[in-house]
């Protein structure tokens, strides 16, 4: 005889919010713009309702919420499509939620925040590949567009003489990032904000060494190597104490540096080949984590209770997390140019919920030692 299992209940949940934009000290309503409501689940994501904001922008959606699907909304406004953060689903009473979206300019100034770079080990008979991390910052309040389709929104000279690609983790539309002799350039609009570029940088097999130019100020740049005898050589640029990753050692420079300067990284040759224990670090840069998520791996995982039975606890699942975005991030990087707005946005929306999963998984590592 079969039992009938009841159905899981769904809660009616509403979320009560306006759209807004910030300029100077002044946050204006938006009426009108058109808002969706996403969500994003284990057998279907996608859109589920929209509206229009009202005169004082303010707008409203009661929906079934399920569980293990992350709920996330939308504002068209000037052009662009801005996300909110993924919507609270088990707090009672309705979720607030403020969508803030700018206005546009050819002439908002974006700089470069930080960069980063993460050198793993390899062996002698593998090509070596660097990771670059460029963190751009538009500060202005405005989001940085183009005067003319045909040029870029940011751009900078001064790439090193390597075999340079855009990578997982950059935080623009798939093709809006290209890579043009020795500069790497932006074809998208840059919201307020930070945002990160992730190149990788590769050397032929045996080379000793990379000089990187520095075009212009980087108020924050870090070198994380683990391969024995790395050198790291630039003005602005002093070795910090080492830090540690899965159990491995992981050395690391920073400091500011001042545009028409250079940084030399020297190799040498290293005690064990493979990829690392980098590559989990690498994955939180494709994961769309800044480089100091990696203190966070620094934490041994909070000791767990054992069960009744003395079984032992599962693991914080942050390794499965690491997996799931990494192959997220390949399913769309096969398709470049050829999605939807529709399909971008339920891919971002994934991208969230699998972020804030992994960053919970991150946090119940405890404190750091």
């Amino acid at each position: 005889m079969l039992l009938a299992l009841p159905a899981l209940e769904a809660q009616v949940r509403r979320v009560e919010g306006s759209v807004a934009v910030v300029i100077g000290a002044d946050t204006l309503a938006v009426s009108g713009a058109r808002v969706v409501l996403h969500g994003v689940g284990r057998q279907a994501q996608g859109p589920l309702d929209s509206t229009r904001a009202g005169p004082d922008g303010g707008f409203r959606f009661a929906f079934a919420s399920q569980a293990q699907t992350v709920y996330i909304l939308s504002a068209r406004h000037a052009g662009i499509e801005y996300f909110s953060e993924p919507i609270g689903t088990t707090s009672p009473g309705p979720a607030r939620v403020r969508i803030v979206v700018s206005d546009t300019s050819s002439g908002a100034p974006v700089g470069l925040a930080a960069r980063y770079f993460l050198v793993g080990v390899t062996d002698a008979a593998s090509e070596r590949s660097v990771i670059d991390v460029l963190v751009l910052e538009n500060a202005s309040g405005r989001t940085r567009v183009s005067a003319d389709s045909s040029r870029p929104t940011w751009a900078m000279s001064g790439l090193p003489d390597a075999t340079t690609a855009v990578e997982d983790g950059t935080e623009f539309s798939v093709g809006a990032v290209r890579v043009r002799n020795d500069s790497v350039l932006v074809f998208a609009p840059i919201p307020p904000g930070r945002r990160q570029v992730v190149l990788s940088h590769t050397l032929a097999v045996g080379a000793a060494s990379l000089r990187v130019p520095i075009p212009v100020e980087v108020p924050e740049l870090s070198v994380l190597g683990e391969e024995p005898g790395l050198r790291v050589e630039g003005p602005g640029i002093a070795a910090m104490p080492a830090g540690q990753l899965e159990g491995q050692a992981i050395m690391q420079w920073s400091g500011r540096v001042d545009a028409g300067g250079s940084l030399t990284l020297r190799f040498a040759r290293p005690d064990r080949p493979g990829p690392g224990t980098l590559a989990g670090l690498v994955a939180l840069i494709a994961a769309g984590f800044s480089v100091a998520a990696w203190r966070a791996l620094r934490r041994p995982p909070a000791p767990a209770p054992a069960s009744p039975t003395g079984s032992v606890p599962s693991p914080d699942g942050a390794a499965a997390l690491l997996d799931a975005l990494a192959r997220l991030d390949a399913r769309h990087k096969d398709h470049p140019g050829r999605m939807t707005a529709t399909e971008w946005s339920d891919y971002q929306a994934e991208r969230a919920r699998l972020k804030a999963r992994l960053a919970s998984a991150l946090a119940r590592r405890g404190p750091a030692a």
